[in-house]
C-alpha cells in the first residue's frame, strides 16, 4: 500500500498543487469542527460504505449535509447501505477509521471502490483531503480532485442532496 510520501510524489507528478495545513487528529466532522478552523472554505466527510452484495462506495459531501443512505442507495442504484468495516477500509482503501480519504483511491488498483461524489463540492474553490494521514489536511482545487480520480481510474457517480 503507497504512504503519504508516495501519494505526494503522485500529485506532484499530476502537475497538483496542494497546499498542506497540519493539525490534531481529526476523526470525525466534530473534530473537523474543533481544529479544522484554521482551514478555509467547505468541508467534507468522507463516508467508507458498503451494500448487500458486497460492494464498496466511498462517498464525499460537504460536511453540512446529511446523508440519508436509503435515499442515496436508491440513487447510486444499489440495495441496502451501511458503514464498511474497519478491516474492509484497511483491506481496500489501506487507511484506518479516521482517515478516510478520497486520495486513498491510490490505494485500489483493482478499482473495488465506486466513488460517489455530492455534486455541490464541484462549486467550491477549493476542497480539502487527509493525504493518507488524518493529522494533515491538503488543499487542492475541484478540477485538480477530478484530475485525480481519473488518474486513479475509479467509476465516478455523481449525486444531489
Amino acid at each position: 500500500m503507497k504512504k503519504k510520501e508516495d501519494l505526494l510524489r503522485v500529485l506532484q507528478e499530476l502537475d497538483i498543487r496542494y497546499k498542506s495545513c497540519s493539525h490534531e487528529p481529526i476523526n470525525n466532522v466534530q473534530d473537523a469542527e474543533k481544529y479544522g478552523q484554521k482551514i478555509e472554505g467547505a468541508h467534507y466527510k468522507n463516508l467508507f460504505l458498503q451494500d448487500t452484495a458486497k460492494r464498496v462506495y466511498l462517498v464525499v459531501v460537504l460536511d453540512s449535509k446529511k446523508v440519508d443512505l436509503k435515499k442515496l442507495a436508491q440513487q447510486i442504484n444499489s440495495k441496502r447501505l451501511s458503514f464498511a468495516s474497519p478491516a474492509c477500509l484497511e483491506a481496500t482503501l489501506g487507511i484506518m477509521p479516521g482517515c478516510v480519504t478520497p486520495l486513498a483511491l491510490i490505494n485500489d488498483p483493482e478499482k473495488k471502490v465506486k466513488v460517489v461524489i455530492d455534486r455541490d463540492i464541484l462549486r467550491e474553490n477549493q476542497v480539502h483531503f487527509h493525504p493518507l494521514v488524518n493529522i494533515e489536511t491538503l488543499t487542492i482545487t475541484p478540477d485538480d480532485f477530478m484530475k485525480f480520480i481519473a488518474f486513479c481510474g475509479q467509476d465516478k457517480v455523481f449525486f444531489t442532496i
